[in-house]
This record gives C-alpha cells, sequence and structure tokens, in this order.
C-alpha cells in the first residue's frame, strides 16, 4: 500500500500511528496558557493541503493547514487524528511530531506533525461552519498568500525551516 506524506511540522522524535493515541507527547502535560493546538500540514506531491477558515470564526477568512484545539482529556495524537478526520475527512495511518512553539499571539502552543494518509483519500470539509474552502498549494502559492496576509504571518516561514532541516519530505 503507498501512503501520501501528510506533514505537520514539529521538532521532536514522537513517532506513532493511528491506533497509538493513548501516550502522552514528550514528558509533560500540555500546558494549560497557552493553549495547545495541533498543525497537520498533509502534502502530495509538491502541494500541502491549506484550508480557509470560515470568515465567521477566529482568524475568519485566513488559509492555514488543518488545525485544531486538544480538548480536555485528549492528548495531543489524539486531537491531531480527530481533527484531520473532524474536519477534512481524512484518516491517519502514521504520524511523527517535527517541531512545537508557542504562536506569536502567545495565545496557541503548536505542536506540528508529519502525518500518513492511505492513497486514494481526497479530502472534503466536513465542518462548514469552520472552513469555507479547501485547496491543494505549492509553497510559492502559500509564500504569496502570507505576503498577502492571507495567512499567518510564521507560517511560510516554518515550513521552509522543517524543509531546510530535512523534515518535510
Amino acid at each position: 500500500m503507498y501512503f501520501l506524506p501528510a506533514i505537520l511540522i514539529i521538532f521532536f522524535s514522537s513517532v506513532g500511528n493511528a491506533n497509538d493515541c493513548s501516550n502522552e507527547f514528550g514528558n509533560s502535560d500540555p500546558p494549560s496558557n497557552p493553549k495547545p493546538v495541533v498543525v497537520a500540514i498533509i502534502k502530495r506531491g509538491s502541494h500541502y493541503l491549506f484550508i480557509r477558515r470560515n470568515p465567521a470564526k477566529e482568524d475568519g477568512g485566513l488559509w492555514a493547514p488543518v488545525t485544531g484545539k486538544v480538548e480536555q482529556g485528549e492528548t495531543i495524537e489524539m486531537a491531531l487524528v480527530r481533527e484531520i478526520r473532524e474536519e477534512v475527512g481524512l484518516e491517519v495511518e502514521n504520524f511523527r511530531s517535527l517541531m512545537n512553539h508557542v504562536a506569536l499571539s502567545q495565545k496557541h502552543h503548536l505542536y506540528w506533525f508529519q502525518v500518513e494518509i492511505p492513497s486514494g483519500q481526497e479530502p472534503r470539509i466536513l465542518t462548514p461552519d469552520e472552513i469555507s474552502e479547501l485547496a491543494w498549494l505549492t509553497f510559492q502559492e502559500i509564500e504569496q498568500k502570507q505576503s498577502n496576509g492571507q495567512t499567518h504571518p510564521e507560517v511560510a516561514n516554518l515550513m521552509r525551516e522543517a524543509e531546510s532541516f530535512g523534515s518535510i519530505q
């Protein structure tokens, strides 16, 4: 079976699969403040799956990778699998952490992962109240959206940093 690499950027060596979500991320609980958020960068060839947030929601109209808050009682890995499934209907086969950091806003602690999904799956919008559209974007298109203020200011820069370390495959 062939897998499409789905990438979430985090420079740690946590590895698992969708059936292995009971382990805590790292050696400590997710921070209580800022709020823990998972980020899933799903890559197909030279394109990355990005969603556009519903204009009525927080960060409305901005393009971003699939992201979501960690719910109470949930590990970061559990949130990763749930958010991808709930928002775009994709199943996760395997994942590995790549990097984590506190967002520029200081409101969220972002945990980025590289994720593998089975080939043949196509993303679809399952939460129209949260997502207005989705698209497969090249890195150049992501950079253009960032320069036009259509993404968070650090998204393309963090992806470039991860790629320069060979984390994005």
